[in-house]
């Protein structure tokens, strides 16, 4: 009985040790997104600092299984009150996005991408207020716009890292400013 106590506790200890490094190694992400010949989207995570095997957690070409197709909802009970979020929270919500995109770290940044609104005079002004963006970013961004034709297509790569456990903190305060005790 103590033996078998004591394999439990150590694979318990297991368990946590590796959930502690899962949250404080880098995750390396790669975000891929293509629209030609056909749209496809992926994204394609390295846990424990890129040393693991790489996930794939969505790939638009799979095909999903049977049980996750849509099934009719039912109308949500509109008797019930839901808790309302606090005006707190959404004063904290800039913060607690900075922190968070500060966190995040791109290694790489390819984007080819064509595209084109109806009018004409929309696509140049989009593009002039997309210009300042494509210099100041610093990753490969190719962006042509089209005069004469509606149109959305082009490719982007995505590749960075991020450490989990950065998260943590701006989400605990965010959350505790939205249904934390009232001042």
């Amino acid at each position: 009985m103590l033996t078998a106590l004591m394999v439990l506790s150590w694979l318990i200890a297991a368990f946590l040790a590796i959930i502690v490094l899962f949250l404080a190694l880098p995750l390396r992400l790669r975000l891929s997104f293509q629209s030609d010949p056909a749209m496809r989207f992926f994204i394609v995570v390295w846990p424990f600092g890129g040393v693991f095997f790489p996930l794939r957690i969505f790939d638009s070409t799979r095909r999903q299984p049977a049980s996750a197709k849509k099934k009719p909802r039912k109308k949500p009970d509109r008797t019930r009150r839901s808790r309302a979020i606090r005006a707190g929270a959404i004063t904290q919500l800039p913060t607690a996005l900075g922190q968070m995109v500060s966190a995040v770290h791109i290694e790489k940044l390819h984007i080819d991408a064509e595209f084109g609104l109806r009018d004409p005079a929309d696509t140049g002004i989009i593009y002039g207020q997309l210009t300042p963006l494509i210099y100041a970013v610093g990753g490969d961004i190719t962006l042509r716009p089209n005069f004469s034709a509606a149109c959305l297509r082009g490719a982007a790569e995505l590749s960075g890292r991020v450490i989990p456990i950065v998260f943590l903190w701006p989400v605990v305060g965010l959350l505790w400013h939205a249904f934390g005790p009232a001042r």
